[in-house]
């Protein structure tokens, strides 16, 4: 618990620094590789139990305390989608298309401790998840 509330923590407080839906987005793909680069331990251990299926008997609270703690985060995100700066996705794909990425990142690297390939991750992954969620007309930058 303390692990999944230290990165939710800083992933929030991350995003809610940010004005702009580019940064937003690029500011929480940053911020989940800096977590993971400087608490690799706590990382590996979040992976290994929703992998191993330890968090099986604590999945409701858990789920519970994640959406307490990211509720600013999930306000910030739903005001630049309701703007149209972020496009509008079935609710269930955002982790997916904005955590994905820099989570297989960070699995790859805990697994091979490769810092190249999670610096080349660190330097592109923010705006290639960006890209990934940017409107087609252009409004990247446009504040909400």
């Amino acid at each position: 618990l303390r692990c999944l509330r230290s990165i939710l923590e800083s992933l929030t407080r991350e995003v809610l620094k940010q004005r702009t839906a580019s940064a937003g987005v690029k500011a929480l793909v940053t911020a989940y590789l800096r977590w993971v680069h400087r608490h690799q331990a706590e990382a590996r251990l979040i992976f290994a139990a929703a992998y191993l299926g330890l968090d099986r008997d604590f999945r409701e609270p858990l789920i519970r305390h994640a959406a307490e703690i990211t509720a600013p985060l999930n306000d910030w995100l739903e005001l630049h989608i309701a703007t149209g700066a972020i496009v509008r996705l079935d609710p269930s794909l955002y982790e997916v298309v904005l955590i994905g990425p820099p989570a297989e990142a960070s699995r790859r690297f805990l697994s091979s401790r490769s810092s190249v390939a999670f610096a080349r991750a660190m330097k592109q992954l923010p705006e290639r998840v960006w890209a990934s969620v940017r409107p087609a007309d252009g409004r990247a930058g446009r504040r909400a």
